[in-house]
């Protein structure tokens, strides 16, 4: 798949310095430009883009009205906005239909790098239902009430609070968390890898409202499904618990916070794919073959591709995507990759594979102390 981009905004001065900076991509990338919703709209009907990037003040139509209409008609779209410091409010309303936020002036190489990992993503996906569903997702299912549990205050005991402790637990809270605070949506945008900095960096009462504001998370469902939801999120954990026990043995240039992010956001995949499509997991024992069989794919492809598409730092969507596919990497897996790995696969093994009765699962606790044997 080649990429089909289609730029709008309103400004002709800013579409032609897209047309200059982004020249050396016109054998690989098809780009039509629009200046204004409108005509967006109607090009879009002959034109079969992939990927829309839209300013966000226009007049008439701005850019929050016309991501949510293609949203809506093109749900197979990657959607970006690239814009100056815009109007809380109008950020708000794009929020859920939107994937990432470019400030201007564009920082050309996190573009040509963000449409070029949706592209490759979207070509290891064969299933074009699939690749729809999961670019059109807004959130996935959370670990249990997260709204009321995110009021808490900050200790004095230096423990996390109770809301840090969500942040590091919930894949699907740490996912969106990450997200907003690195994609510039609200002026934050500096690059954070731990879900926890993110919460600081977006506040609380801040995060509060703007998950009530769009469904950027879903609730867990009930039955068995449900329990296959929290399984995500607790392998999440126990495999973040798991590398906490052992990043004393990396390299000091390694990011510590990305290989635990890493660990955590390793479910992601599996998570998404459990709301697609619950009926593949109704009575499965082995998930990981079931996933293989119904999806043809592994989950921790996915999980690395939502990471992209989120606009998650590289180094985690990096790791994740080693630990997915060990072959490609030209000179094996690096010390961070192989302890990711050996993290996921631990951590599956301890929460989804069956027990013989009377075994229980090891307690949360002892996860990173046992982790640091473990192999």
């Amino acid at each position: 798949m080649s990429a089909r981009i289609l730029f709008v905004d309103d400004e002709p001065n800013i579409l032609s310095g897209l047309r200059r900076m982004l020249r050396s991509q016109r054998r690989e990338w098809d780009m039509r430009f629009a200046n204004s919703g409108a005509e967006a709209l109607d090009m879009l009907q002959d034109f079969d883009a992939n990927i829309v990037v839209s300013d966000m003040r226009m007049p008439q139509m701005d850019g929050s009205e016309l991501l949510n209409r293609v949203a809506q008609q093109h749900p197979n779209t990657m959607r970006l906005v690239l814009s100056g410091q815009a109007e809380r409010d109008a950020t708000f309303r794009v929020v859920g239909s939107s994937h990432q936020f470019f400030q201007k002036p564009c920082d050309q190489d996190r573009l040509i790098r963000t449409v070029n990992r949706f592209i490759s993503h979207s070509d290891s996906i064969a299933n074009a239902e699939l690749l729809t569903a999961l670019v059109s997702l807004p959130g996935l299912a959370n670990l249990g009430d997260t709204g009321p549990a995110l009021v808490g205050k900050p200790t004095s005991d230096g423990f996390p609070s109770q809301p840090e402790r969500i942040a590091r637990h919930d894949i699907a809270l740490a996912a969106k968390m990450l997200q907003l605070a690195n994609s510039a949506y609200f002026g934050v945008g500096n690059i954070t890898y731990a879900p926890d900095q993110a919460l600081s960096m977006l506040g609380i009462d801040f995060l509060t409202v703007l998950l009530n504001f769009h469904d950027l998370i879903q609730p867990q469902q009930d039955g068995a499904i449900g329990e296959l939801q929290s399984k995500c999120h607790d392998m999440g954990r126990v495999a973040r618990h798991y590398v906490c026990g052992r990043l004393p043995e990396l390299q000091e240039d390694v990011s510590h916070d990305a290989v635990r992010t890493a660990a955590l956001l390793a479910p992601l995949g599996r998570l998404a794919l459990i709301g697609y499509q619950p009926d593949a997991y109704a009575g499965t024992t082995d998930v990981g073959t079931t996933e293989a069989r119904a999806f043809g794919l592994d989950s921790l492809a996915i999980s690395a591709a939502l990471c992209d598409l989120w606009g998650i730092p590289s180094p985690v969507s990096d790791l994740i995507s080693a630990v997915a596919n060990p072959d490609t990497a030209p000179n094996g897996l690096d010390a961070a990759a192989e302890m990711v790995t050996a993290a996921v696969h631990w951590a599956e093994k301890e929460v989804f594979s069956p027990r013989p009765p009377g075994v229980q699962p090891l307690a949360a606790g002892g996860v990173a102390q046992a982790a640091v044997t473990a192999h």
